[in-house]
């Protein structure tokens, strides 16, 4: 009996030193490891995202510990963006903020989840990640342009004060970068006069298109404003309106026209 068990145990401990092994043998040295980020980081350079994105999955899956994993789930937040996967990028920045490496990880991962979370429309919260950004480290990452979009994130989101207070430090703080004068501009404007922005274009001939859609169906005051320090500098607005609760009705209204329009001041 005690030789039946004494087989058994020598059985069951073969068994366990066995799948220790294999355990062991799947798990990547260390140079290897850091060799496959370099790799996911040339062919991000290249353009291929999603091979990049590829490699950085496998490596944060075999490397959990690895002092490079926020590293590599920035550039994973980095591809997921590029490829319009937004939840999927916020998920990575999330994961790349955690026990981040260095401080400029930690500062890009949170202006990486702010832009992520710009695309999902959730203007609060992705005013709080770029807040978070600078309260970090504003060296470490374009702060004039962090501050930009953080100011429209607050616009977006209904917060006039916050959004234009921040304008205002943009300017303060970097008159010489080129946001500066965008920020001077959008402060010139009223702060108690909103209209509705249903689009915005590269072309005045593409705004023009779009006002014509708009009379088609009725809408009219609709205008071309020319902001020619945007990437798109022909915007069309609609209305001028004395509150932003009216403003926001009329937003609602015009979605049957342009789903993604939005209150501006």
């Amino acid at each position: 009996m005690r030789g039946a068990h004494l087989k058994a145990g020598c059985v069951l401990l073969a068994a366990l030193l066995t799948v220790g092994c294999e355990t062991f043998q799947k798990k990547k040295p260390p140079e290897e490891a850091v060799d496959e980020y370099a790799q996911a980081q040339s062919k991000m350079a290249a353009g291929d995202e999603a091979g990049a994105a590829a490699l950085l999955e496998q490596y944060v899956r075999a490397n959990p510990e690895s002092e490079y994993r926020t590293d590599a789930w920035l550039l994973l937040g980095d591809c997921r963006l590029k490829r319009k996967d937004y939840a999927g990028a916020q998920l990575a920045y999330q994961e790349a903020q955690k026990d981040a490496r260095t401080q400029a990880i930690a500062a890009k991962a949170r202006v990486g989840l702010g832009t992520a979370l710009m695309h999902q429309k959730r203007w609060a919260q992705a005013a709080q990640a770029y807040e978070s950004a600078l309260s970090i480290s504003e060296k470490d990452v374009p702060a004039p342009t962090v501050m930009m979009y953080m100011s429209k994130a607050y616009l977006r989101s209904g917060n006039w004060l916050m959004g234009r207070d921040r304008l205002k430090k943009l300017v303060r703080r970097y008159p010489n970068s080129p946001e500066a004068p965008a920020a001077q501009a959008i402060l010139a404007e009223p702060a108690d006069i909103f209209s509705v922005q249903v689009g915005a274009f590269t072309t005045r001939e593409a705004a023009d298109t779009m006002l014509e859609k708009l009379k088609k169906n009725r809408v009219y005051g609709g205008r071309i404003v020319h902001q020619p320090w945007a990437a798109a500098p022909f915007a069309v607005r609609v209305g001028s309106y004395v509150t932003y609760e009216t403003a926001l009705r009329e937003s609602g209204k015009l979605k049957t026209i342009e789903p993604n329009n939005f209150v501006v001041p």
